[in-house]
Parts: C-alpha cells; structure tokens; sequence
C-alpha cells in the first residue's frame, strides 16, 4: 500500500480550506500560489518522476475534491496551465507591450497571490498594474479584478529562461549580485556559469 500523501503545504508546512496541487504528479500542495512558485525549481526536480509512478486513474485526475483549487506545474509560467473547480476562476485581460494577454485568476486567492501570479504569467518583474487609471496594490486589486476586466502592465519583460538551469541562474544572481534578466543574457551569451560570473564582473 502506498504511502498517504500530505496535503500540508510544501512550503508552509499548513492546511487550509483550499488548497493547490501540481496536476502533473499529483503528489504536490501548496497554500498559495506564490507558495507554488517558490518550490517549483526544487519540485521540477522530482515531478517527472512522480508522475511517471501514477496510475492512469490518477493522472486523468483534475480535483482532489469539490473545494480544492489545482495547478500543473509544467510550464510553470504559462497561465493556460491554472485550472480550478467548481467555476472558481474568472480570467482578466492584460495590456502589455501592445499585447492583449489573458490570464485566469482564482478566487481564492488573496491580492498579493493575483499580483504574483500576473507577473509570472505575462512574464514581467517589478510589475506595475493599472486599472481604471489607479495603480493596483494588494489592497486593492481584489475590488477591480471580475470577468474580462481590462488592467495595463508596466514593466521589465523577464528574458526567457527555457533551456537554461534555473540553479545555474540563482548562482550567477547571487555571485556577481545582478538581477535575473542579467544573469540570463550573461548565461546566453558564455554558456557557462562560471565564465557568465567574469563576463558580468568584466562588464
């Protein structure tokens, strides 16, 4: 018999009403959204190979019960790959770099998770959301966010990642003490961590 799995939060170590897990193994839960982000560098790891082990049964599985929110974790930052229950998600529209961009929001979430799950969505850091003329916040973006509600997004476009190691990232972030976006274009252009480090030191 398999051993049960824990619907504690990864992260947080916490249960709440509703939670989210990784649809793609079905093993992993999360409190939140951002939660979810965190852990993914860690979880991509061990994900393939969770799910390889499920029955057919479980990985046609879309809920874990009638309440719980879930979250596939394969291309993690592609908003088409969030999914609720129940008619729990609305989907936004977002205006950014003369693109039109939906994006499904839960209800469930709380200000600061619809923020951060808009900035991995539409793939911008140090996101700058509008709405009606007034900048959003964590306070007040849950009394703006309903049906196709139109929000304009301002801010640096994240380069894109794929192919890259995202440990080989967090290294060069933390080494030569730049933000992400530059640690990528340093990582494209050397191919290799430690030479993208000098190059950056060079610069």
């Amino acid at each position: 018999m398999s051993a049960e799995i824990s619907q504690q939060c990864r992260i947080c170590k916490i249960s709440k009403p509703t939670m989210m897990r990784c649809t793609r193994c079905c093993c992993a839960y999360y409190c939140s959204r951002a939660c979810q982000v965190k852990e993914w560098p860690v979880h991509k790891g061990v994900c393939c190979t969770a799910a390889a082990h499920l029955t057919e049964k479980s990985q046609n599985a879309d809920t874990v019960s009638s309440n719980t929110a879930t979250v596939q974790c394969k291309g993690i930052e592609e908003d088409k790959s969030i999914k609720t229950t129940c008619e729990e998600r609305l989907t936004i529209v977002i205006k950014c770099h003369k693109e039109k961009i939906k994006v499904n929001i839960s209800k469930h979430w709380n200000g600061e998770e619809i923020l951060n799950h808009i900035s991995v969505a539409i793939k911008i850091k140090k996101l700058k959301l509008i709405h009606k003329g007034r900048i959003m916040n964590a306070d007040n973006v849950l009394e703006c966010v309903r049906e196709n509600a139109l929000f304009q997004a301002i801010g640096e476009k994240n380069e894109d990642e794929d192919g890259l190691n995202s440990s080989d990232i967090d290294c060069i972030v933390a080494q030569a003490k730049v933000n992400r976006n530059e640690a990528v274009r340093a990582l494209r252009r050397t191919g290799d961590v430690v030479d993208a480090i000098l190059y950056i030191s060079n610069k």
